[in-house]
């Protein structure tokens, strides 16, 4: 594989475990893994106060997360639009849909920065701010 489709990997990953219906149970240990220690999340509040907001730990993501997701449906698919890779390190921006099912149109849309790091051959995020459209 190159270093493009595993990074590519790590997010259709990240993804498929916040998708789901209601009462599907997320892996979290998988997500957890999906990431650096010491990882950081910016969510769309950041981008829209910055002065006002600060980044989030995996554990608080998945806590805040966990409880929209046991209360609604919730399918995201993301699109990769450009990656730079630079040895051990990479940043790539992904698009994506969210859905309430799979048959329905989009309730919204936005873009992911996310940043890696390969270490002992595999990629992980280091952090990740987005952005609803």
């Amino acid at each position: 594989m190159t270093p493009s489709n595993d990074i590519e990997e790590v997010l259709t990953t990240f993804y498929e475990i916040i998708s789901g219906n209601k009462s599907e149970q997320r892996d979290w240990d998988k997500f957890r893994a999906l990431f650096y220690p010491g990882a950081l999340l910016y969510p769309n509040s950041v981008t829209s106060n910055p002065t006002g907001s600060k980044g989030i730990e995996i554990d608080e993501y998945i806590s805040n997360l966990n409880h929209f997701l046991s209360q609604n449906n919730f399918f995201e698919k993301g699109s990769i639009t450009q990656f730079i890779i630079e040895n051990n390190i990479a940043s790539v921006i992904s698009t994506y849909e969210s859905k309430r099912s799979t048959s329905e149109q989009p309730f919204k849309q936005g873009v992911n920065f996310v940043h890696f790091i390969c270490v002992e051959g595999k990629w992980k995020i280091t952090s990740m701010i987005w952005k609803d459209l």
